[in-house]
Parts: C-alpha cells; structure tokens; sequence
C-alpha cells in the first residue's frame, strides 16, 4: 500500500475538488431556482391561479409518467412535444390574434408586415418584462388571460377522452383518458402555464428569462444569449484540453519503457479453481441475461410505439402498458443489469486478488 500512497492523495484532492464544485454547484441551482408565485391576478386583483394551483398540477403531470411522456423545460422524452414549448407557442399565438382583433377587428395572419411588428413589439415588452414588479403576485393583461383561457382547453382535452384527440394521442404514443380526473387536467394546465411563463419572462436584472431564454421562440425573441454560446463552446473546449493534457502527462511522466511480458504457454484461466462463492454467482449471470433480454425487448415494444402509438401489431396494449410505464421499465431494467453485472463481477474476481488470498 506504501508505494501507492501518493496516488491516494491525489485521488483524495481530485474527489475533494470535484464535490466542492458538485455541492457549489447544487447549491446554485436552488438559490436561483424559478419562482413559483403565490399567485397570478387580473387587472382588477382578481386571482386566476395560486402556487397551490401551480404544484397541484405538477403532481398530476408526474403521476402521468413525467419526463417519460413528453418533455418539460427540455429534459424529458420527445415522443410527444416538449410541453412548456408546445404551450408557450400556442399562447403567443393565441395572444397576438386576439389583439390584432381587438386592434384591426382582424386576424393576425391578415395584417400588414409594420401592423404585425408593432403587435409583435408588445407582445415582447408584456411578455419579457412579466416580472419586473414583483415575482409573489404577477398580474396578466386581459389579453393574456384570453390567450390562457383559449390555449387551457387543448391540454385539458388532450389528456382526457374527447374522441377528437385520438389521432394526436397516437402520435404522441398517450393513451386515451392519460389523466381521468377533470380537475387534475384543470390544475396539470395551470403546471404547463408556469413552466411557459418563466420560459419568457426575465429574470430580474438581467436580459434573459429564467430558463435563459430556453426554449427557441423568436416571437418574443428567445435567442441563445452570449453567456450560453460561451459556455457551450469553452465546455468543449475544456474537454478536448483536459483530455489531451491527460495523454500528456502519461506519456511524458513514464520513467521506463513498457515492460514486454512473456506469453504464458497454456491460458491462465484453465488452471484457475472456482470457490463454493464463485460457483453460487451463476445465478447472478442469469438474472443479468434475463434483464439484458427483458431490456432489449422493451427497447423494441418502446421502438413501436413510434409507428403505433395505441397498439402493437393491432393489439391495444396502450391501455395496460402505456408508453410511459413501458419506456420507465427499459430504463430501469438497464439500471438493474449493469448494477447486478458489477456486483457479480466484483465478487467473483475478490477471491483471486492477492490482497485477499491467506498466506
């Protein structure tokens, strides 16, 4: 152990480091956290939803599967959209047609180019600058909660049973009635609602949402700001460097070639004699086999619900294993194999290793 000592050390000071910077890090990300509001008023003081609203529907959001049936904020699956893009999107939208017809008494689609400008301007300034007084109560324009209320009713009926969904609910591999109860669909909107508004609203003193103006929308002008193309690149950067210093140093701090080692006459691993403990690990290779297969089985019954988002092969199994459950099954059953090979694989060679062996 003495001649490896100073390599403990080093190993010491990475890991240090590398916790420091995780538990700084950690601890950023919840000071600057996304507020959720006590609660969003009209003009009039009006309360149109309330943090409990907010948290009520990401319970409901969770208990359809999550990140594994769509995406939000970016970070889920995309067989069906990103929902806090899909939302934004769909209230911006919503919200620029309104106004252009109380505005013109037209649609927005029919406007001259300088007429939409100015209504994409306000859209901008309303939108961008939602927190600027305040991130406790958040007052909404009428327009706003006219956009709300258009755009509210599609996720409400989408995750429910309306039969004019059903298409949309096959290419987003849903099934039918995802989520049951009508007030959970009222409150998983509210959710999608929040996740749109911090995704366009600007953090208070600075010039970028609360998301960094995640996700693309050039109606309200969520761009990449500089700080993230920094970023992305020096993160390359920093990889490709620290990569190549490693190969470096290697290859510059060895004192002595390598040494030629004679090839044994007959396979060292014919005259090795099993322990009653290595013998008893069989059955951990079976269950790693079973949940290897077990995995790849999932992967192609998760593969088909791209081509058929309700049925397999005309079989409606969507109904007793939706995508989210399948998909949350091929994940873990990955998890379980590796986990289960590495435990037999460190139990197996412990006996064989010199540091273990009786004299």
């Amino acid at each position: 152990m003495g001649e490896y000592k100073k390599h403990w050390w080093v190993l010491f000071g990475v890991l240090l480091c590398t916790f420091t910077l995780l538990g700084w890090g950690g601890a950023e990300v919840y000071r600057s956290a996304p507020p959720i509001p006590q609660q969003f008023v009209d003009s009039q003081g009006q309360v149109i939803m309330t943090d409990d609203d907010i948290l009520q529907g990401q319970s409901a959001w969770q208990t359809t599967g999550g990140m594994q049936l769509g995406s939000v904020l970016g970070h889920g699956a995309y067989q069906a959209p990103d929902w806090t893009a899909d939302w934004l999107h769909r209230e911006l939208v919503a919200w620029l047609d309104i106004r252009a017809n109380e505005t013109y008494g037209k649609g927005y689609d029919t406007l001259t180019s300088s007429e939409q400008a100015g209504l994409r301007q306000a859209l901008k300034e309303e939108y961008r600058t939602s927190a600027d007084n305040g991130v406790q109560t958040v007052v909404l324009s009428d327009t706003r909660i006219k956009a709300i209320n258009e755009v509210a009713p599609y996720y409400i009926e989408l995750y429910g049973d309306n039969p004019e969904y059903v298409k949309t609910r096959e290419n987003f591999a849903m099934k039918n009635n995802t989520l049951p109860d009508l007030t959970a669909r009222q409150h998983l909107a509210n959710f999608y609602f929040w996740t749109a508004w911090i995704s366009s609203a600007n953090r208070p003193g600075t010039d970028a949402t609360f998301t960094n103006n995640w996700p693309h929308e050039p109606l309200i002008d969520n761009v990449p700001t500089a700080e993230n193309i920094i970023w992305s690149v020096a993160s390359v950067v920093f990889l490709i460097a620290g990569v190549g210093f490693l190969i470096w140093a290697w290859a510059f701090s060895k004192k002595e070639e390598d040494v030629k080692l004679a090839v044994p006459e007959s396979d060292p691993l014919t005259k090795i004699s099993l322990t009653p403990s290595q013998k008893a690990l069989g059955k951990y290779g079976l269950l790693v086999v079973a949940l290897f297969v077990l995995q790849v089985f999932l992967g192609g019954f998760v593969a088909h619900y791209t081509v058929e988002g309700h049925s397999f092969y005309g079989i409606p199994v969507a109904d007793w294993l939706p995508y989210s459950l399948v998909r949350t099954w091929h994940i873990q059953s990955a998890l379980f194999w590796i986990a289960t090979a590495f435990l037999a694989a460190g139990l197996f060679l412990t006996p064989h290793h010199q540091w273990w062996q009786r004299p």
